[in-house]
């Protein structure tokens, strides 16, 4: 994971320890013991660089400053892994405002207010059945507290610039899905395949435009979606 301005690589072990290196001369800048005896799953720089985000298989997703390395704050609230961690803004009243968005095993994405840690909502996707998966213009702000196993692992986020203050949620599933930063469903992108009935998303992420989505599947196939649209475009599938 790099920082915005290109200097610094943020790492993760599976003994909880985060270390952040300059990319230049690959000398390790700082070392921080993030969370003892688990696995760290996420690591993203702040736009200054100044702070990190780290995820972690402990449940928890927690903010550290560079220069002491120490806890800035802790976003708990979800009941398994924590997969993926970003800073993304939303608007309030036509003011951007800081979130932290989390997103985890437990089937949920997790908002909350980047300077004091609240959790302001969840977000549980449908993406598995063709006929049980949500569809644009659904909100998918859930209100009760998600258990393990209700819905698929959520993997990773990615935060879009074009339309401003949306995400890309992808869990381990059938769909992906292109949402505004207060839970509404923009698109869904959907494996359409027919011989790809077992398949699920793994992975993805954006072209830098933001026009493209390339999703990969477990059975090794990239996916890539029109953002715009939630057309399915082609399939990658010869990477030799």
């Amino acid at each position: 994971f790099v920082s915005n301005d290109g200097t610094m690589l943020g790492s993760g072990d599976t003994h909880g320890e985060v270390k952040v290196w300059r990319i230049d001369s690959g000398a390790c800048l700082r070392s921080i013991s993030a969370h003892e005896g688990y696995v760290v799953s996420a690591v993203r720089f702040s736009n200054n660089g100044s702070r990190v985000l780290t995820a972690s298989h402990d449940t928890t997703c927690r903010e550290f400053g560079l220069r002491n390395a120490r806890v800035l704050k802790e976003f708990r609230g979800h009941h398994s892994f924590v997969n993926d961690c970003r800073y993304v803004l939303a608007d309030e009243a036509g003011d951007p405002l800081l979130r932290v968005v989390t997103c985890s095993a437990d089937g949920t994405a997790r908002v909350w207010d980047g300077n004091t840690a609240e959790q302001l909502f969840s977000m549980k996707p449908t993406s598995m059945g063709r006929n049980s998966i949500s569809q644009p213009g659904e909100s998918i702000v859930h209100k009760a507290v998600a258990m393990d196993g209700e819905s698929p692992n959520l993997h990773t986020i990615v935060p879009m610039h074009t339309p401003p203050r949306s995400m890309i949620i992808v869990p381990r599933g059938k769909a992906a899905f292109h949402v505004s930063s207060k839970g509404m469903v923009l698109h869904t992108f959907q494996l359409e395949r027919e011989n790809s009935s077992e398949a699920v998303f793994v992975t993805a992420t954006v072209s830098p435009s933001n026009r493209w989505l390339y999703a990969v599947s477990d059975d090794g196939t990239c996916h890539v979606f029109d953002v715009r649209t939630g057309r399915f475009e082609t399939e990658i599938s010869q990477f030799c």
